[in-house]
């Protein structure tokens, strides 16, 4: 919830009179509903996905459903003619109010399973826009994630790709089949113990047989005695660490610019959308600025991580790296999964620099 709108300053910026506009139009929606006024095509979807839960998953069944309660007349259970059939609501419309419903309003959302499918979707579809425009440039996408809040050190980073990332999404999808792992399950580090070690092991070897297509980038900082809220650090470390970490990329001859990031976090640090919306005019500002316009952002959004097996990634990473700059003398099965992953990238525990061949990895302190 945004709050009482009325009390908003006039100085607010014009992504945050959006979210507001966004919050008011849901709440004016809610109200429709419980009232029983139906006269709109979004409210009128919102009644179908609300008391006919099989329809979130399936715009077909919910276009079929709303002729049948809406438009029954033209509808005629299911004779329609062709004069008929012209007249009736268009499942694209009926597609867009479910889209914004279930997306922006965040109410009677789709199944798991659906959910993972129309976020690929819609990502493979925006990514496509971007390269299909004129000024087409290479596209990296990164995936970050941010820990270490309540701790000395705080970070942020994640995994890095460029171009099509080589067999690593199917290769993990792959691991999950073996692993009989259900659609809500995922990699996450605070889940490791002794029973699933062996899975995270086999996901980290995975990941290493990928390393051409990827790399790891993570900016720390010791707050410790800062004095300094850690949203404000987490703020700050992106807007430097992407720009961090694509200089890395650059110098490493990796990748080249001009270029569009595609950047992806965790949706359970996104809570607030009005806090995600400032990160992302703030990150777009700061590399346009620091390479000349020369690297634009493109998608800069939060999903769910048992949706994308790259958050999943990005979160063991993190999970690692946290361990071993906040508890570097642990022995738990955590502590001995951060070994494995440092060990496996040539990674110093005491520096957190690699070899000189591991230059898909920059892990840097901020003093």
């Amino acid at each position: 919830m945004l709050g009482d709108t009325e009390n908003v300053s006039e100085a607010v910026t014009p992504e945050q009179k959006r979210l507001i506009k966004v919050q008011k139009e849901k709440e004016n929606l809610m109200k429709q509903l419980s009232e029983g006024v139906l006269k709109t095509v979004t409210a009128r979807v919102a009644f179908i996905l609300n008391h006919y839960p099989d329809t979130r998953d399936s715009d077909r069944l919910l276009t079929l459903r709303y002729w049948e309660i809406f438009q029954n007349d033209l509808y005629n259970n299911g004779n329609i003619t062709k004069e008929a059939f012209l007249k009736l609501e268009q499942q694209s419309d009926i597609t867009r109010a479910r889209a914004k419903i279930q997306n922006t309003f965040g109410e009677f959302g789709s199944s798991e399973d659906i959910k993972r499918i129309r976020t690929e979707r819609e990502i493979t579809y925006r990514t496509s826009q971007i390269q299909l425009s004129e000024d087409a440039t290479p596209v990296s996408f990164i995936f970050y994630d941010e820990t270490g809040k309540t701790q000395d050190f705080i970070s942020v980073g994640g995994m890095w790709r460029s171009g099509q990332g080589g067999n690593l999404r199917s290769k993990i999808m792959e691991l999950r089949e073996q692993l009989n792992m259900e659609s809500k399950d995922e990699f996450h580090f605070v889940d490791v113990d002794k029973k699933n070690i062996e899975n995270y092991v086999r996901l980290i070897d995975i990941v290493a047989e990928e390393s051409a297509n990827i790399g790891f980038k993570a900016l720390c900082f010791y707050q410790k005695g800062s004095g300094q809220k850690p949203e404000d650090i987490v703020t700050r470390l992106y807007k430097v660490g992407i720009s961090d970490g694509l200089r890395h990329e650059i110098e490493t001859g990796r990748i080249s610019i001009p270029r569009t990031l595609n950047i992806f976090k965790d949706k359970e640090d996104a809570k607030d959308t009005l806090f995600l919306e400032a990160l992302r005019l703030d990150v777009a500002g700061h590399i346009k600025a620091g390479f000349d316009g020369r690297v634009k952002l493109g998608v800069f959004t939060a999903v769910e991580s048992h949706i994308d097996p790259f958050i999943q990634v990005a979160d063991v990473f993190m999970g690692c790296l946290n361990r071993r700059l906040n508890l570097p003398d642990g022995t738990n099965v955590k502590d001995q999964l951060a070994r494995y992953f440092f060990d496996k990238f040539g990674i110093n525990p005491e520096t957190f620099e690699t070899e000189q061949y591991y230059d898909f990895i920059n892990i840097r302190m901020l003093d």
